[in-house]
């Protein structure tokens, strides 16, 4: 599905992956940064926690990127610039549109820089191994939040919470993300 909302060209749709990945299938987000920041992000509702319990979220995500390291970009790398964020949120998640702005309804850094919000929180970047940057070598990255500050949210009356993950782009430019596999953990806290 494509949406052009504002030029913003959001496409999320399950793909097979770009040779040399392409004996696998992964959740595809893909979306065009123009206003200096681009939230693009995928939820789950996970149902069957204790109500009203703080919780301590840790997650685990493989993603296929095909950006190197230092790579040169408008507004910031498109590798080191995108930093890829995950959490829980008491809502369900949700765009809103106020000030002349589209927001999320969760807690987040506002800015994409490498540190989260209490909900969400920055795993790492979105640049691979290598130092090539016409987007022409794919490979796997797995990150975690574990050992690293981890989310704290609430889980709402009925036991559930939001698993958010996604990407915050100051990069100002077209940025595509695979989402593999991910996990999550979560502790009382």
């Amino acid at each position: 599905m494509e949406v052009g909302e504002q030029g913003i060209r959001f496409v999320a749709e399950h793909r097979r992956l770009p040779t040399p990945l392409d004996n696998r299938f992964g959740y595809f987000l893909g979306g065009t940064n123009r206003s200096d920041s681009l939230f693009m992000f995928i939820w789950r509702e996970v149902s069957g926690l204790a109500p009203n319990q703080l919780y301590r979220v840790d997650v685990n995500v493989t993603i296929a990127t095909n950006i190197g390291r230092n790579c040169a970009g408008v507004g910031g790398s498109p590798g080191e610039g995108v930093y890829i964020k995950a959490g829980a949120s008491p809502l369900r998640p949700a765009t809103l549109f106020a000030n002349n702005r589209f927001h999320v309804n969760f807690e987040k850094d506002r800015n994409p820089l490498p540190i989260g919000g209490d909900q969400v929180v920055t795993i790492g970047d979105f640049a691979n191994s290598t130092e090539t940057c016409d987007g022409s070598s794919y490979e796997l990255k797995t990150l975690s939040s574990n050992g690293t500050r981890s989310g704290l949210v609430a889980s709402d009356g009925a036991g559930r919470l939001w698993l958010v993950i996604g990407t915050d782009s100051g990069f100002e430019a077209r940025t595509e993300i695979y989402y593999l596999d991910g996990s999550a953990t979560f502790t009382p806290a």
